[in-house]
């Protein structure tokens, strides 16, 4: 009988999430167990309104977002995430969670260590500008030392009820956020109010940036420590490229370490080849050329071991052609 009101629980509890996959304003999903996001159809995500009320899937206690049965890691990048808001209530002191955030152009997830018991932390990915973005103007001109410059391509949103204590977090960051920027100048920096401060001691590490967040703070975003470095401006393109421009990765898998890019363009313009390993780390980046008049372009990856790699091609204003596109290479 036990068995048989664990599996009902079960099945509504999956018929629930699958229900609520779009959370409007001032709404709230509550999670107490697992919610496996690879059991979410393919190609769908779970969404909620971005707003100042927005929605939030919460996590309650040890409630969380899982992948194929295995716990998410910040590095991670799952066919399916959550579009908007993730909430998580921390019942016990020095909980750390995991909350699997992004955007359609790149899932850029949150992890923290040391919450705080009976306080709560919500975030969600906002791609674009953080001096006009929903939650408050966070100029990006406005910095304090060491912070010289801080990235125009997104923030997190960061809602935390905690008003003492800090809590340690690592973000994934997009790579068309700090560009050709030196990845070890690159900080975890937090909007507290009037200016973007400094929270992290280091740089990029295996595609991660990591620091301790103190109250107060309502943005999360990617800043640098570099007087020569001056993160790319945006303007009002769009992230990801709309256009009549096709792409198209041949072969895949590779077999003789040379992968072609054949793609249509109707401008030239220059671009950098990013790949990452599946653990997040940036393994190789390349400056190439696309001409309107030719078709395809080469990359030489027969350094490289086998195994599955995500390809990125994103022109040198940040613009992404190809996101997080899986490569495998025998």
């Amino acid at each position: 009988m036990k068995y048989f009101y664990s599996l009902l629980f079960s099945l509504s509890f999956f018929y629930h999430v699958d229900a609520q996959d779009y959370l409007f304003d001032n709404s709230n999903f509550w999670n107490y167990g697992n919610i496996d996001l690879s059991t979410i159809l393919p190609g769908k995500k779970l969404t909620t309104t971005r707003s100042s009320t927005a929605g939030k899937y919460t996590n309650y206690g040890a409630g969380k977002f899982i992948n194929n049965g295995t716990a998410i890691q910040v590095i991670s990048s799952p066919n399916s995430w959550v579009d908007g808001y993730v909430r998580h209530y921390a019942t016990s002191g020095n909980t750390s969670h995991v909350y699997p955030v992004g955007s359609e152009s790149f899932k850029a997830f949150v992890g923290t260590t040391g919450e705080i018991i009976n306080h709560s932390i919500a975030t969600a990915w906002l791609s674009g500008d953080p001096s006009g973005l929903a939650g408050g103007s966070h100029t990006v001109t406005a910095f304090t030392t060491p912070i010289t410059a801080v990235s125009i391509f997104g923030q997190w949103d960061w809602i935390a009820s905690y008003t003492s204590g800090n809590v340690n977090v690592s973000v994934k960051p997009p790579p068309s956020a700090y560009g050709n920027a030196d990845v070890t100048k690159l900080r975890l920096v937090g909007w507290n109010g009037i200016s973007w401060i400094n929270l992290g001691t280091s740089g990029l590490n295996a595609g991660v940036l990591s620091g301790v967040v103190p109250p107060g703070i309502n943005a999360l975003g990617i800043g640098t420590v570099s007087t020569g470095t001056t993160f790319r401006m945006q303007g009002n393109r769009p992230e990801i490229e709309k256009s009549k421009d096709t792409f198209e990765i041949f072969p895949n898998p590779v077999n003789n370490g040379i992968v072609k890019i054949r793609y249509r363009r109707e401008q030239s313009a220059p671009a950098n080849v990013f790949l990452f390993a599946i653990s997040g780390q940036l393994i190789l980046e390349e400056t190439v050329s696309l001409d309107k008049d030719s078709s395809e372009i080469s990359i030489d990856l027969q350094k490289l071991a086998a195994g599955t790699y995500i390809l990125q091609l994103v022109l040198l204003d940040g613009t992404q052609l190809i996101n997080d596109a899986k490569l495998i290479i025998k």
